[in-house]
């Protein structure tokens, strides 16, 4: 009895022994197969925590704001003045594609050359005094343009000549105040030197 006990002890030794071996086995190969899944997992790019951007290498600077080297009421007039020649340009731009009348058709031309030295002038200029200036016409001015190439023959020749009297009016005006009352030294020789080709264009299209 005794000696079948002892069989029946070693027998289920042998076979808790057998099981623990599959149990560890088992895991092994649980083991393995994770290991396969974590080599085959993308790469997110994530490894430790996100880093903040380095802010001391590069950062915004603000600009200094641009300051205006001359007094309000110089620089207005350079800016009145420039707005007043690329109106004068883009009228006499219309009237050379519109009109037959070839005495229109040549101070058109003239108006164009001489308006685009004098703003060449003041850009020069305004440059040098932070002076910011329009680069098109105004809303009005260009209202009048729109009106303008609507037009055709004798109507759009007396509305041309209409327009060019009034604008050197105003312009005559604009420098002769300019001559008078700028500050700045530059401007003022600018508007004294200016004021005869004014007068000029003025008297040109009143003969018209």
């Amino acid at each position: 009895m005794k000696k079948f006990t002892n069989v029946i002890m070693l027998a289920f030794a042998v076979y808790i022994l057998q099981g623990c071996k599959n149990n560890q086995k088992g895991a092994n190969q649980n083991t393995d197969s994770l290991h396969q899944v974590a080599l085959k997992a993308p790469d997110t790019g994530l490894h430790g925590p996100p880093q903040m951007p380095d802010t001391t290498r590069k950062h915004y600077v603000p600009r200094k704001p641009i300051v205006m080297k001359v007094d309000s009421a110089d620089a207005k007039f350079a800016m009145d003045a420039t707005g007043g020649n690329l109106t004068e340009v883009a009228l006499s731009v219309i009237a050379l594609q519109i009109t037959t009348d070839q005495k229109i058709k040549a101070i058109a031309g003239t108006l164009i050359t001489d308006h685009n030295k004098i703003n060449d002038g003041l850009i020069a200029i305004a440059k040098t005094k932070n002076i910011p200036l329009p680069a098109f016409i105004s809303p009005d001015a260009e209202k009048t343009r729109e009106a303008l190439a609507k037009k055709s023959g004798k109507g759009f020749d007396k509305a041309y000549i209409k327009e060019m009297i009034a604008g050197h009016q105003k312009a005559l005006q604009l420098y002769q105040d300019a001559a008078k009352n700028c500050t700045d030294a530059d401007l003022k020789a600018f508007a004294v030197k200016t004021l005869p080709m004014i007068q000029m264009h003025l008297d040109a299209v009143s003969k018209l």
